[in-house]
């Protein structure tokens, strides 16, 4: 079963995008307003003005985010099957 898609409206860094997505509304509009803080951040931090560039720097903000996370989530999972051996050796 797939959820149905619908249309938002989200405002990020003064212009308005109209998207469709199956996620849930409060997640769009979270991820939007995420992007929106962090183009404004950056934007006020640095001077600069151009979206494309902003968007680009954000982009990769959060592409840095989502490759920590999954070095992470890989050094979690192989302290986990290191913990079940553990336990699975001491139960036998």
């Amino acid at each position: 079963m797939t959820a149905e898609k619908k249309k938002y409206t989200v405002k990020i860094f003064g212009d308005t995008y109209h998207l469709v997505s199956d996620e849930p509304e409060r997640r769009v509009m979270q991820t939007a307003d995420m992007v929106d803080a962090m183009m404004k951040e950056f934007a006020s931090g640095s001077g600069m003005n151009d979206s494309k560039k902003l968007a680009v720097l954000v982009a990769l903000q959060f592409a840095n985010q989502v490759v920590s996370l999954e070095a992470q989530h890989a050094e979690d999972e192989l302290v986990v099957r290191r913990l079940v051996d553990s336990l699975d050796s001491t139960v036998l």
